[in-house]
């Protein structure tokens, strides 16, 4: 979250410290690459909270998941929960895609549309049936976060690409718009100790 805002705010900044005038070739390039890393970056955001994550805020391996789903199906069974009802309303994911980032972003985009689908249909159910109505807050969050891990174990290996994608653009591109940023303070820098001789 501090890596977020620190980078909008910074580039809010570069913003304002061009005065929206691109006045040179290395003004132009840094602030493409500028463009390309904060674009990523809301995207890497979006992804990574949609990623799977232990309390620390660990990103979970396959083995993890899948635990947490029979956990998650243990704790709904023992609240009265129908198995049937919960495997009837999880809808399959969309077919798999070519391996690429805007293959992986179409079906992450795909399964938050899919997810929201499945909890409404639970959701009907659920407050349908007298004996799970009282305890429908619980029963939906893990419904919920069900959904949700379904679908990541479903795309494990498409999705990890996705994120291992974002993370070669992102970074690559920053580290490019840090090179050039360096260029242009150096060429402000020996301007100014220039103007200031004569």
């Amino acid at each position: 979250s501090f890596h977020v805002f620190t980078g909008l705010l910074g580039s809010l900044l570069i913003v304002f410290h061009s005065t929206f005038i691109l006045r040179s070739a290395l003004a132009s390039i840094a602030d493409l690459a500028l463009l390309v890393v904060v674009f990523t970056g809301l995207l890497g955001r979006y992804i990574y909270a949609h990623t799977p994550r232990s309390i620390q805020g660990k990103e979970l391996e396959l083995a993890d998941i899948r635990r947490s789903l029979a956990i998650y199906r243990d704790k709904l069974k023992k609240m009265g929960m129908p198995m049937e009802v919960l495997d009837t309303t999880l809808t399959s994911s969309a077919p798999e895609h070519e391996a690429g980032l805007l293959a992986g972003l179409g079906g992450l985009f795909h399964d938050q549309r899919a997810n929201a689908e499945n909890y409404l249909k639970l959701r009907e159910a659920v407050m349908e049936s007298p004996e799970l109505r009282p305890q429908a807050a619980e029963i939906l969050a893990l419904g919920r976060s069900y959904f949700e891990e379904s679908k990541w174990v479903a795309r494990y290996h498409e999705l990890r690409a996705l994120m291992g994608g974002w993370r070669f653009f992102h970074r690559w591109f920053a580290i490019v718009m840090l090179i050039v940023a360096s260029c242009h303070i150096f060429v402000a820098l020996t301007r100014s100790n220039i103007d200031v001789r004569h």
